[in-house]
């Protein structure tokens, strides 16, 4: 059973690590921390008796694109986002979609369904795209970049080297706004489209949820929602009676209920408060693993607080048994996971580069190093400094 946190005037109620008799309690791995704030734009929403895409919605979708001063579209999650931009690019057989292996398999799936030629490339040492020198531009590319864990990947290089390919940014473990440097989140600036994640372990929690940030007119609005002219909410207004039932485009269903997006934008107000929990308990980390066997992914950004820190993932030296790790991690009641193992590593997608479908381009041999050696562990804002202590305490004895 899941042990939730609920936050009430900003402070959380925080179990302790042992329970009476000396059982542990559970570690969860990600736990959206969610309060009074949240509970009542729920409640706001189910009061209004609607449910689905609606005022909510848009506001989400107002207040995103005034952080990044780019359009904004919301959707039912970053998977749908993909799948609605891909449609609009009209991707199909004769395209070619490029992805880091280091991915998750949602992005690259909603490709090879729509019949493109999924290609994957190696990692640079912080698990970022890096394009070989054999990869070659072609008039219908798209180019994926992930930006792992809540480290910003590098945009501009990237977008050097793909001067007519549509460059797509990954920012499911960012949020819209997040700023690095001269880099921000969504504003797509280096960009053509930029695609988040919401679901409840992103720094930005909902139910479910994402959304679609970019510069560009495409008929987004229309297409995420079976392609009609409107809104679904206009077809009911007593106010609006001119409404004509029409499919302009071509669409699928992939817009944001207006509970999720309830929820969102309260999490996305709070973004800075969550954003400083979670930096504490990376720094509670960074200052137990210090010299200690583990690389902790990313450790300079986050201590330059140029991380978004959703994901606090170390990696293992070469002779640790990261089974064994996490079996004893278990036994402690400590959740952890790995993000990700390379896909061209997953059953799937290993039998369609055999079968000749799925394009690896060059080696990927930083991709498999890193799928061997990555451990995540948990990161939230409700964690506690006693909490990391354990879990520190657990890896250290276990690393080798």
């Amino acid at each position: 059973m899941h042990s939730y946190t609920k936050v009430f005037g900003g402070r959380a109620r925080q179990k302790s690590t042992r329970r009476r008799g000396g059982n542990l309690t559970p570690i969860e791995f990600g736990l959206p921390t969610l309060g009074k704030a949240e509970e009542d734009a729920v409640l706001q929403v189910m009061r209004s008796c609607w449910l689905s895409s609606g005022e909510f919605a848009e506001n989400l979708e107002i207040e995103i694109q005034r952080i990044v001063n780019a359009r904004a579209y919301a959707t039912g999650s970053a998977t749908m986002a993909f799948q609605t931009l891909l449609l609009a690019l009209g991707v199909g057989p004769g395209w070619k979609v490029s992805f880091p292996a280091i991915t998750f398999s949602g992005m690259p799936m909603q490709a090879f369904i729509a019949g493109a030629t999924v290609q994957l490339v190696d990692i640079d040492e912080n698990g970022f795209m890096s394009l070989p020198s054999c990869w070659q531009e072609t008039p219908n590319q798209v180019v994926v970049i992930t930006h792992l864990a809540g480290a910003a990947g590098p945009v501009r290089a990237i977008r050097s080297q793909t001067k007519a390919a549509t460059l797509v940014e990954d920012c499911a473990h960012l949020y819209p706004g997040f700023k690095s440097n001269d880099y921000i989140a969504g504003a797509c600036s280096h960009s053509d489209f930029s695609i988040f994640s919401f679901y409840p372990t992103k720094c930005v929690a909902a139910a479910e949820g994402g959304a679609i940030t970019t510069r560009s007119d495409l008929p987004l609005e229309q297409i995420r929602l079976h392609g009609f002219r409107h809104g679904a909410r206009r077809r009911y207004e007593v106010s609006d009676q001119h409404w004509v039932y029409d499919i302009v485009n071509i669409g699928t269903k992939a817009n944001l209920t207006d509970v999720s997006a309830s929820i969102a934008l309260v999490q996305l107000k709070r973004i800075d408060e969550l954003t400083a929990r979670r930096r504490a308990a990376a720094s509670w980390y960074m200052e137990r693993l210090r010299n200690s066997p583990v690389r902790v992914l990313h450790g300079n950004l986050r201590a330059a607080k140029k991380h978004a820190e959703h994901l606090f993932i170390v990696l293992l030296p070469d002779d640790a048994d990261r089974n064994a790790i996490r079996v004893e991690l278990k036994k402690n009641k400590i959740a952890s996971s790995v993000h990700f193992p390379s896909v061209h590593l997953l059953s799937f997608w290993r039998e369609q580069i055999e079968l000749g479908r799925v394009e690896v381009l060059g080696a990927l041999k930083n991709a498999e190093l890193y799928s061997r050696s990555a451990l995540s562990l948990p990161l939230h804002a409700a964690l506690t400094e006693k909490q990391v202590d354990l879990i520190c305490k657990v890896l250290l004895n276990n690393v080798g």
